[in-house]
């Protein structure tokens, strides 16, 4: 199942407080087929007051990003519209040590494929050898 809605977390949490002694959290998590199981359950449970208000995302939780919206424009949005521009391919391991030493992280290669095609939308697409002639054209 993909991402529930407090509406929905808040009825399976209510149906576990009326019938403790019928469900546990794991059973809960096999029956909604929740991923993450009972763990997850009892993390809501743990952060519910017994309104689908208090389920809901906070602002700013989460894992924060790894690159600034700024770098990612610059280290990668960048050199990717350059090499289109110029029809050359992209490699995303040829992209990433400068991106790692302009960043001063310790980027993943999958992290910037991830950047690149979710962000971005970056497309794999094959690229056609130009002539000479062809590239003065343009």
């Amino acid at each position: 199942m993909t991402q529930l809605t407090p509406n929905q977390k808040h009825n399976i949490l209510t149906i576990y407080s009326l019938n403790k002694n019928k469900y546990t959290f794991k059973s809960l998590a096999h029956e909604y087929n929740i991923k993450g199981g009972r763990d997850v359950i009892a993390r809501w449970y743990h952060q519910w007051n017994g309104t689908p208000q208090s389920l809901e995302r906070k602002k700013g939780s989460g894992r924060p990003n790894i690159l600034t919206s700024q770098q990612v424009n610059d280290y990668i949005r960048t050199p990717i519209r350059n090499k289109n521009r110029s029809s050359k391919p992209v490699h995303y391991t040829k992209l990433l040590p400068s991106i790692q030493q302009k960043s001063g992280t310790q980027v993943s290669i999958q992290t910037v494929r991830r950047i690149g095609h979710e962000q971005l939308g970056v497309k794999q697409k094959r690229t056609k050898k130009r002539t000479a002639q062809e590239s003065k054209q343009i």
